[in-house]
C-alpha cells in the first residue's frame, strides 16, 4: 500500500512514541508538541497526495472496493418511492435496472404518477404504478424511502438500511452519507454527515433526505410522498429515533454545495434578557485583561451582564490599577482566589457567588470584535434542551482556533479543523452554520446555571488545568443536556496562539494524569464523536480524508 507523507510522519511517530519509556514523558509531549507544529507550517504532510474530499480523483482513489454481499434470507420489506410524472422514462429504466442488482431482495418500488407512463420495463411484481396519495397508503413495506428517478443506490443500500433498522427496532428513520455521480459513473463531491443534529437539520433540509429511510408506523396519515419527506419526519422526532450509518449509500446527479437555505440560525433573545455572569479568572496580564473587559463592557450589545474577575494572586501594580478603575463599573466584582492555579476550582468558586441565570466563561485573552456576540450566544442558550454554547474563536492572523471539539481527536479530544482559513467553509459548510458538538472550549462558553450545577460543576480534583471543558460538556451530555457551537458569535483568542507545549517536571506528570482520568473516566466516549463523521480527519486545517478504510 502506497502511504501519503502523513501516513508515514504519523507510523514513524507511533514507532517512536511506542519505544520510548515512561520515565521518558516529558521528551514524548515536547516530540507530540514538535509533530503537530510541522503539521501545522507544512501544509503537504497534513494533507498528503490524495487527501482532499473535494479532489474527485482523490476521492475515487480513496474508495474502497465494493462489498460482495450475500443475500440474506429475511428482512423488512423496503418500499421505494419514485416520482415520475416529469421523469424521462429513460432515466426510469435505467433507475429500475440499477435497483435490480441489489443483492437485497426484499424491496418494491412504487412509481407514483398522476397518469399513466409510457412503458418503462418488463413485468415485474416487485414494480407497480401508483396515485398520488399519502405515503402511509403506498406499497406494503415496513421501510419507505424517497428515490430520484436520475439517482443511484449502490448495491449494500438497501442491504444496509434492513441491517439497521433490524438492529434498532426503535428507530423512526435512518440516513446515510451520500456524493455525486457524473454521466459515465464517476463518483464525487462527498457529503459526510454527523449524527442526527436538529439544528442542523434546521439550516440544511436535505440533511436526512438521501438516503432517508423511514418506518412506516412513523408516517402521518397526510405526510405526501416528495424530496422532503424524511426532513419532515425527522423535524417531527425525538433525536434518539433517527440514525445515521456513516455510509455513502445514494449516488445523486447533482453538486453538493452551500445552497441558499443553508444560512446560520440566528436565535431571538427572550424578553426580558437573563442576567449573564461572566467570569474571568486572572493573574497579572493587565493590558491583556484590560482589553477583554473593554471589549465586554463598552463594546457588547448585552442588556443585562455582572463580571466576576477572580484575582488567582495578582501582583502587578498595573493590574491593581486596572481593578480599581474596573471597580468604578457597578456590574464588576473583584473576587480573590490566591493560592495554585486550578482553572476548575477558580470558576466553582465563582459560579457559586454568581447571581445569573447563564455563566460565562471568559479567558482573559478573548478580544471582542463585533457587537452582537453574547446576543447570539445567550439566545442559542435559551432554547429548550440547550445546556451549553460555544463560539467562534480566530487567532490574530484570522485563522481559526476554536470550531469545535472533536472527541477522541489526539487521544482525548481536540479542535476541530485548527486554523483553517479566514472564511473557510468546513466540509458541507460546516463552519458557517450553528451546530451541535460533543464540547466546546472554555475560552468562551456559555452555560445554562442550572445544567451547570445539576452536574455538580467542574472537577477541581482530577482535572484542575486541562480537559475540564471537556468532561463537563460530556457530562452536560451524559445529562441530556445538548452542546451547540455558533458561527455568529466571534471573537479572538490570543494568547494560544503562542502558549509553549506544557511538558516539563510536575506539569507534565500532571497533564499526563489528566490524559489517564479522561480515558478512564470517559472509555469508550472517546472513541468516536456522534457529529465527527469517522470517514473524515478533522485535526488539519481542512478536512481530509481518513487514514481509516472508507465507511461506504
Amino acid at each position: 500500500m502506497r502511504l501519503t507523507p502523513r501516513q508515514a510522519l504519523r507510523r514513524l511517530w507511533h514507532w517512536l512514541w511506542a519505544r520510548l519509556p515512561a520515565s521518558a514523558l516529558p521528551f514524548r509531549l515536547r516530540l507530540g508538541g514538535l509533530a503537530r507544529r510541522m503539521l501545522r507550517r507544512l501544509p503537504w504532510l497534513a494533507h498528503g497526495e490524495l487527501r482532499d474530499p473535494n479532489d474527485p480523483v482523490a476521492y475515487r482513489a480513496w474508495l474502497a472496493p465494493a462489498p460482495a454481499l450475500a443475500a440474506p434470507p429475511e428482512g423488512p420489506v423496503i418500499t421505494l418511492l419514485m416520482l415520475v410524472d416529469n421523469a424521462p422514462p429513460e432515466a426510469v429504466a435505467a433507475a429500475i435496472t440499477a435497483l435490480r442488482a441489489q443483492p437485497y431482495p426484499h424491496w418494491e418500488l412504487g412509481l407514483i404518477a398522476a397518469k399513466a407512463p409510457p412503458p418503462l420495463a418488463e413485468a415485474d411484481p416487485r414494480i407497480r404504478l401508483l396515485p398520488p396519495a399519502p405515503a402511509a397508503t403506498l406499497g406494503s413495506g415496513a421501510v419507505l424511502a424517497m428515490l430520484d428517478a436520475a439517482d443511484r443506490l449502490p448495491p449494500h443500500a438497501l442491504l444496509a438500511l434492513a441491517t439497521e433498522f433490524a438492529g434498532h427496532p426503535g428507530a423512526a428513520l435512518v440516513y446515510s452519507d451520500e456524493d455525486a455521480i457524473d454521466a459515465a459513473g464517476h463518483r464525487h463531491s462527498p457529503w459526510f454527515k454527523p449524527d442526527f443534529d436538529a439544528i442542523l437539520l434546521a439550516q440544511q433540509p436535505e440533511l436526512v433526505s438521501r438516503l432517508g429511510a423511514i418506518r412506516r408506523d412513523a408516517l402521518a396519515p397526510n405526510d405526501l410522498p416528495g424530496p422532503d419527506l424524511a426532513g419532515r419526519i425527522a423535524a417531527a422526532c425525538t433525536p434518539e429515533r433517527i440514525r445515521h450509518i456513516p455510509q455513502v449509500l445514494y449516488h445523486h446527479r447533482r453538486e453538493i454545495a452551500p445552497a441558499p437555505s443553508w444560512q446560520p440560525l440566528s436565535a431571538l433573545l427572550p424578553e426580558p434578557a437573563p442576567l449573564v455572569s461572566v467570569i474571568i479568572p486572572t493573574r497579572d496580564g493587565a493590558a491583556m485583561l484590560e482589553t477583554c473587559t473593554t471589549g465586554l463592557l463598552r463594546h457588547t450589545d448585552y442588556p443585562a451582564i455582572e463580571l466576576l474577575i477572580v484575582d488567582n494572586g495578582s501582583t502587578a501594580p498595573e493590574t491593581f490599577a486596572l481593578f480599581d478603575r474596573l471597580r468604578q463599573d457597578p456590574r464588576v466584582r473583584i473576587l480573590p482566589a490566591p493560592g495554585p492555579f486550578n482553572y476548575s476550582a477558580l470558576n466553582n468558586q465563582a459560579a457559586a457567588e454568581a447571581r445569573g441565570e447563564v455563566l460565562l466563561l471568559l479567558n482573559n485573552d478573548i478580544e471582542v470584535i463585533g457587537p452582537a456576540w453574547l446576543r447570539e450566544m445567550v439566545g442559542l442558550l435559551m432554547r429548550p434542551g440547550i445546556g451549553a454554547v460555544g463560539a467562534k474563536l480566530l487567532y490574530p492572523d484570522g485563522t481559526l482556533q476554536h470550531g469545535g471539539v472533536v472527541i477522541g481527536q489526539g487521544g482525548v479530544a481536540g479542535h476541530y479543523l485548527p486554523h483553517a482559513a479566514p472564511g473557510a467553509p468546513g466540509h458541507a459548510g460546516s463552519l458557517t452554520l450553528v451546530r451541535e458538538v460533543s464540547a466546546a472550549t472554555a475560552a468562551c462558553l456559555a452555560l445554562r446555571r442550572e445544567a451547570f450545577e445539576a452536574v455538580g460543576g467542574f472537577d477541581a480534583e482530577a482535572l484542575a488545568v486541562a480537559f475540564n471543558d471537556i468532561d463537563l460538556c460530556l457530562r452536560f451530555r451524559q445529562a441530556g443536556w445538548r452542546i451547540l457551537w455558533t458561527p455568529l458569535a466571534e471573537l479572538y483568542h490570543h494568547e494560544s496562539a503562542t502558549r509553549g507545549d506544557d511538558v516539563t517536571g510536575a506539569k507534565a506528570r500532571r497533564f499526563a494524569a489528566e490524559i489517564t482520568h479522561m480515558q478512564r473516566r470517559w472509555g469508550d466516549a472517546l472513541r468516536r464523536d456522534p457529529f465527527a463523521n469517522p470517514n473524515l480527519d478533522y485535526s488539519h486545517p481542512v478536512p481530509v480524508l481518513s487514514d481509516t478504510p472508507p465507511q461506504g
